[in-house]
């Protein structure tokens, strides 16, 4: 990741399937792009923690789109899932946030909510949120606004529209 060096004024950065990237060597990597304002990480399996998206938000000062899809098959980084929410929530100039398959629940949701007053989408399929009154009041503001519920409510509709058609 040394080439980021040579690319300070690099406004998106996605990355895809880098298992052979470490947190530490992104983190070093990512102090180096103060001028990012969209960055996707998918399925980057060694990306993860508190830390590393603390690094993040206080290194890119204008990010303002994240997505993040990790999917945890073996729970092994469960005890990150809100850790890494708090780290998220120093993005706070973010306008978009999407998080899929990973393990963020309804306290992280709130962190996040609560230091990012300018998110206009809200993408957070594949998590473990329970959508109360409250979090449906936090989310008011919020222009697009994904749910898990939604993404599942959509697949048993088409599912059981395929199954009802005539062969």
């Amino acid at each position: 990741m040394d080439y980021f060096s040579r690319a300070p004024s690099l406004k998106s950065l996605r990355l895809h399937s880098c298992d052979d990237a470490s947190s530490q060597g992104f983190a070093e990597a990512i102090r180096k792009l103060p001028l990012l304002e969209d960055l996707e990480l998918s399925l980057c399996s060694n990306l993860f923690g508190k830390e590393l998206f603390q690094t993040v938000g206080h290194s890119c000062p204008r990010l303002k789109h994240f997505a993040r899809w990790h999917f945890h098959s073996d729970r092994l980084h469960i005890k990150y899932r809100d850790e890494e929410a708090a780290g998220i929530a120093t993005m706070t100039e973010l306008r978009s946030l999407k998080i899929h398959g990973n393990l963020l629940t309804t306290n992280g949701l709130v962190t996040i909510l609560d230091s990012c007053p300018n998110l206009e989408s809200l993408d957070i399929d594949g998590c473990n949120i329970n959508m109360d009154d409250v979090l449906r009041e936090k989310c008011a503001n919020i222009k697009m606004l994904m749910l898990p519920e939604d993404n599942l409510s959509r697949n048993l509709k088409f599912l059981k529209s395929r199954r009802q058609k005539p062969e």
